[in-house]
Order: C-alpha cells, then sequence, then structure tokens
C-alpha cells in the first residue's frame, strides 16, 4: 500500500573490435631441399578480412612464401574456386559431392516415373536429365534432407548458408533488386537470352542448373533460373531458398518443399577460416634448425606465433668426374688422377677394377 516511483534508461553497448586469433602452429620437419607446404588457419569474431606475414629468422636457408588459398576440395576431391564478397567466403560453382563428410553415400539414382523421388524423405541427389555432362557444369541438385543432415555435405570448414548469410550477401550487393544481376555469370553460355542485368561483379557466378520437381521427380528451368537452398526453415518447417532468372536481375527468396531438388552454394565458416598456405624452401644442401614467426592482422589488431622447421639432412651421392679413353704404350705403366666430390663431405674411397686380365689396376 506504500507510495512508489519507477524510471527507465537506455543501455547502449558500443562494439569492440576483438583480435584475430591465430591457431598454435606446431614445429614442423622436412628433409633437406624438399619444400614443405603447411595450412595456416584464423579466426575473427567481428569477420574483419584478415591478412597473414611470415618471417624466417634465417631467409638465406630457409624461404617463406605466403600463398593465398584460392579453391576448396571436398571429401569426393572435387576442387572449387572461392571467391570474397564483402566479408563473406563462397565458392563461385555449384557443389557437386556424392559424399557426405563422414564418407558415406549420398543416395541417388531416384526414377522419375514410379514417384521415388517425390516420395523421399531422406537425403539424396540427382543429376539434372540424369546427364553426368550437366553435373560437371552445373553441380547436383539436392534435396533439402541432404543439406539439412549433420553429416555435412558442404566441406570441412564450411557450411549450406544460412537465410542471414543470403540477406547479408544482397544487402551487400545494394538489395535484392539488382544483386542477382551482380551475381549470375555474363553471357549466354549457359544462361537463355536475355540474361538481365548479368554483370557478375560480385563473381559469384551463379549459373541456371534448374531444379528436380518435387511432386513427380521431373527436371525444369535449367538454362532459365538457379536455385539455392539456405540451412534454415521458416516459421511453417519449409526450407528457405533464393533463386537467379533469365530475364531480371533480382534475387528472389522462397519457401520451398524440402523434397525439390536445388543447387548448394557453400559459405565458409567465419569462426574457423583457412586463410594461407606457407610455403618452406630449404636453401641447397642446407639442414639445421629454423625459426619462423607468423602474424595474422585485421588491419588494427595482431596475434603471432612462432614455430621451429627442422631440416634434416639427407646423404647425397658423390660425384666422379668423367674419365676420357686412354692410350699408353706396350710393357708401360699409366697413372691416371681420379677427381670426385661430395656435397656432404664425407669421406670417399675409390675402387677399380679392369674388364681384361692382362691389365691390372
Amino acid at each position: 500500500g506504500g507510495l512508489s516511483d519507477d524510471t527507465d534508461f537506455v543501455l547502449t553497448v558500443d562494439p569492440v573490435n576483438d583480435g584475430p586469433v591465430l591457431t598454435d602452429i606446431d614445429d614442423q620437419t622436412t628433409e633437406e631441399e624438399e619444400i614443405l607446404t603447411i595450412p595456416i588457419f584464423a579466426s575473427d569474431i567481428d569477420g574483419d578480412v584478415l591478412d597473414v606475414t611470415a618471417v624466417s629468422d634465417s631467409p638465406e636457408d630457409v624461404s617463406v612464401e605466403v600463398e593465398i588459398i584460392e579453391n576448396v576440395t571436398d571429401i569426393d576431391g572435387n576442387v572449387y574456386e572461392i571467391v570474397p564478397i564483402g566479408e563473406q567466403m563462397w565458392m563461385k560453382e555449384n557443389l557437386r559431392v556424392t559424399h557426405y563428410n563422414d564418407g558415406s553415400e549420398i543416395p541417388t539414382g531416384y526414377e522419375t516415373l514410379n514417384g521415388e523421388w517425390s516420395n523421399l524423405t531422406t537425403g539424396a541427389y540427382a543429376v539434372y536429365d540424369d546427364d553426368p555432362s550437366n553435373g560437371e557444369i552445373y553441380g547436383n541438385l539436392y534435396n533439402w534432407y541432404a543439406v539439412d543432415d549433420e553429416r555435412g555435405v558442404c566441406p570441412e570448414g564450411w557450411n549450406v548458408p544460412t537465410d542471414d548469410d543470403y540477406t547479408a550477401l544482397s544487402d551487400y550487393l545494394g538489395g535484392t533488386n539488382v544483386a542477382g544481376g551482380k551475381m549470375k555469370e555474363e553471357g549466354f553460355d549457359h544462361w537463355n537470352s536475355p540474361n538481365t542485368g548479368a554483370t557478375n561483379e560480385s563473381g559469384f557466378t551463379g549459373l541456371p542448373g534448374g531444379y528436380r520437381v518435387d511432386y513427380d521427380g521431373s527436371y525444369n528451368r535449367r538454362n532459365y533460373n538457379g536455385y539455392f537452398w539456405t540451412s534454415t526453415e521458416d516459421g511453417n518447417s519449409n526450407p528457405w531458398s533464393w533463386n537467379l532468372g533469365y530475364n531480371h536481375s533480382r534475387l528472389n527468396h522462397l519457401s520451398g518443399v524440402k523434397r525439390y531438388g536445388f543447387s548448394v552454394r557453400c559459405i565458409r565458416d567465419e569462426t574457423r577460416d583457412e586463410l594461407v598456405n606457407l610455403i618452406l624452401t630449404p636453401s641447397e644442401n642446407f639442414n639445421g634448425n629454423v625459426n619462423i614467426d607468423v602474424t595474422v592482422s585485421d588491419g588494427y589488431l595482431t596475434d603471432s606465433d612462432d614455430f621451429t622447421l627442422t631440416v634434416t639432412p639427407v646423404n647425397d651421392a658423390p660425384v666422379i668426374e668423367d674419365i676420357s679413353s686412354q692410350v699408353m704404350d706396350e710393357d708401360a705403366t699409366l697413372d691416371i688422377t681420379l677427381i670426385a666430390s661430395d656435397v656432404d663431405e664425407n669421406d670417399l674411397s675409390f675402387s677399380a677394377e679392369s674388364d681384361n686380365a692382362s691389365i691390372s689396376v
């Protein structure tokens, strides 16, 4: 029954630039004159673009090159080009994988006429018109059950994009009305005319892979549309997808049926960025230990690690200089000077034999 008063206030939480984190690098070993390539992993919770540098404390003995990784490989060994768009890293090709990441096969071969495809409630993929050449160009068409399988279809460190990932992509490219044109492959090698607004300025290189129909398993719209799954469901348990069209420049947003067969583009996990390869090249005949310092930077903050590269010696074979043909008088003695070298500076011994019993050596 007492009196009271109240008020409210606004709390503003300002952003803080969290520093990048470089994954620990183990000490490495290679043989003399053998080039060693190792991947470098880092992460940045803010999604900042990262730069990696590396320095050898004895560059005359071991040189270091930082190689930007421009592709990613799936469990089948398919290699895909990748492209940075804004703060995201995307595949610039449609997924072609036929196995989950645990090595088990993604089922395929379901026929059109008997309802096999349309009755599926488990993961599967198809190739447009069951023609392998279409798979090479446009990738496979996966139902959403395969996309949602916990075993994973994208390479390690990569994911099927969420709906928010595609929204961020669209926003970066100027919104849904123009993003599609900036994502589509230019020209008419794969797209039907007029391929409206296609500039591919993003590098996404979107292709019109068409789709497999949910209710009868037929194929439709190749060269007209490209349909791409997300890993996100709408409020009615239908998955979201995005599509590109031949006669407009939009990036359209649709919810679909899980039995549709759509294309998949993978996006790199922001929390585990495989940034670069380090290429370590020992100089000729060097063996011993060299320290390598690696630094990752977001432009403001850095993280670093170092490791020891041990170059183990290899016993190189000695080399003897060529001996020309010789001439000597009967009943005389001939002395020949033998010259040989060994890069490892080992003690050398010589042996010689004659194939003529009348000549002793």
